[in-house]
């Protein structure tokens, strides 16, 4: 098993580059392969609560690197969002 650990970069263009890496990786990997971290995006509107509204061209480029390394989310139980920035009303955010 190969277990990867991600920091993804704030900007949407240096993630793109850490994309196209995953997905080098995707194909020479033949083992059972487990990727977690921060991601830095969503997959959908629905993981987010607050803050910035969520750029839909991001979205799809993650997807896509979802779909191109064949990876599955694995689900959990729990709270669902998982990070908080510690403000409170209209200056809170919640992501999974």
């Amino acid at each position: 098993m190969v277990i990867t650990a991600v920091y993804a970069r704030c900007s949407a263009l240096e993630r793109l580059e850490q994309w196209d890496d995953l997905e080098w990786l995707a194909e020479r990997i033949k083992v059972p392969w487990v990727i977690g971290g921060d991601f830095n995006v969503i997959k959908n509107g629905s993981e987010k609560l607050g803050g910035l509204h969520v750029i839909q061209q991001e979205v799809v480029d993650f997807v896509q690197c979802i779909n191109n390394c064949a990876l599955t989310e694995i689900q959990f139980s729990g709270s669902v969002y998982t990070w908080w920035n510690g403000r409170i009303e209209e200056e809170c955010i919640f992501k999974v």
